[in-house]
């Protein structure tokens, strides 16, 4: 959902952020606040489905817990896949983590993460990051992303020279960008707009993805926690404070009230998202249920 309840709740109580994300909550986002940048191209990659690639299957281990998987959705070899795990489980501090967990082998780009802040004054984006992308097909992409400062403000993207979007960020305390992967020959990132510092009584944040497409961008608003599956991107579509997700330019599954979503900075259990290109990994909730969901070409 937008952003994280972590982040809501620490806004209320003041001083609780140190710049780590949470648990997805929802905010309901205000009109005037919600406008982003246009993007040069609109649409969400569609890619063709590969073939199912084996992830680990539900198994017992002596003196843990065990988990009944159940399929709940299926799209031939695509399918989605969760575990009740109890009310509130995942707060307590005697949690059990489920065996089936897949190998969180992905790497992320670090893009927000890398900066060198210029301190001296006259420019509007003083932090810069400069990576590169080694192509399929062979050669390169030349990345800089700019920003205020790590924590948002106008943010660029450059690509191969060329800029390709401008924005507004602000990550309420946080880093502005909360994730960045690569999909396929292109990156995609997820960043927050919000009024945090405003002084205004009422906090909303949004989330969204970027995706580069060639020489333009796609902009996925309301969305959160893009991953590569096969090259193909999935991530999470917030409706009306709700969570789903978006597979294939479709949306997949159930909706979930929460996501737990933990870009940095947990201290608890090790709960955060997982991925390793065949699937990905993570913790929900449903009213006050919590799940433990996988979803992507799994082997039952």
């Amino acid at each position: 959902m937008t952003r994280n309840s972590f982040l809501l709740v620490a806004t209320l109580v003041a001083g609780f952020l140190t710049g780590c994300a949470g648990v997805r909550a929802s905010v309901s986002p205000v009109a005037s606040a919600t406008r982003r940048p246009v993007p040069t191209s609109t649409g969400t990659p569609v890619a063709a489905s590969p073939s199912p690639s084996p992830l680990p299957s539900p198994s017992h281990t002596p003196g843990t817990r065990s988990y009944d998987y159940k399929v709940i959705y299926q799209d031939g070899s695509f399918m989605i896949r969760e575990a009740f795990l109890g009310t509130d489980a995942i707060w307590k501090d005697n949690f059990q983590k489920p065996q089936t967990r897949i190998a969180n082998s992905l790497q992320g780009l670090g893009l927000g993460r890398d900066m060198s802040c210029d301190t001296r004054p006259g420019s509007k984006t003083p932090c810069s990051q400069m990576f590169e992308v080694a192509l399929t097909s062979g050669g390169t992409d030349s990345y800089t992303f700019r920003l205020d400062s790590p924590g948002g403000g106008v943010g660029l993207l450059i690509k191969n020279g060329r800029l390709i979007w401008s924005g507004q960020t602000n990550g309420a305390g946080s880093p502005a960008v909360l994730s960045s992967k690569r999909i396929g020959d292109e990156i995609a990132f997820d960043y927050s707009k919000s009024n945090w510092g405003s002084g205004e009584q009422h906090l909303w944040v949004t989330d969204s993805i970027l995706m580069t497409k060639g020489k333009a961008v796609v902009l996925i608003p309301n969305s959160f926690a893009p991953y590569p599956i096969h090259g193909q991107l999935i991530y999470f579509r917030i409706r009306t404070r709700k969570d789903i997700l978006v597979f294939g330019g479709k949306e997949v599954g159930e909706e979930y009230d929460e996501v737990f979503d933990l870009p940095c900075c947990w201290a608890g259990p090790p709960l955060q998202i997982a991925a390793n290109g065949e699937g990905i990994d993570f913790f929900a909730q449903k009213g006050r249920d919590w799940y433990h969901v996988q979803a992507g070409y799994l082997i039952k």
